[in-house]
């Protein structure tokens, strides 16, 4: 996947410049800008509440309402993170009381622990017809 640019203390652009590097728009950072492409194209994904049930696939994004780093709490921030080719979900994080960010490779299981199932945990999936090339991504957008 490969280390990003981040422009600021966050998992989402982590994880959208990821998107946006495996689906062939390039990374943010690589591409010098501020926009992501292909997680604000909210045509391309099915987003579903995940009952803890249905198989993750690669490439899936998980959304958790309560972060593995914390204990859950009414003010608690939530956090993002890829399925990667072997099931585990890559993030990266920075704690206030570490030094340096940190690239994770976590079990679904751990990543999810503070958000029990049904309606803590979002799964975008890039939609068939996109994921098994039966229709070919859209361009993107002029200047991005």
């Amino acid at each position: 996947m490969g280390k990003f640019v981040l422009h600021k203390n966050d998992c989402s652009d982590f994880t959208d410049s990821i998107v946006d590097e495996a689906l062939g728009y390039g990374a943010r950072d690589g591409r010098a800008s501020e926009e992501h492409i292909a997680m604000t194209n909210r045509l391309l994904w099915d987003v579903v509440v995940w009952d803890g049930l249905e198989p993750l696939l690669p490439g899936d994004v998980v959304s958790v309402r309560h972060s593995p780093w914390y204990a859950p709490d009414p003010e608690s921030c939530s956090h993002v993170g890829i399925i990667g080719s072997d099931g585990m979900v890559y993030d990266w994080t920075k704690l206030i009381s570490w030094e340096n960010p940190r690239y994770g490779r976590n079990t679904v299981e751990w990543f999810t622990k503070n958000s029990p199932t049904p309606g803590n945990v979002w799964i975008w999936r890039l939609r068939p017809r996109y994921r098994y090339r039966v229709d070919a991504l859209p361009d993107a957008p002029e200047g991005s």
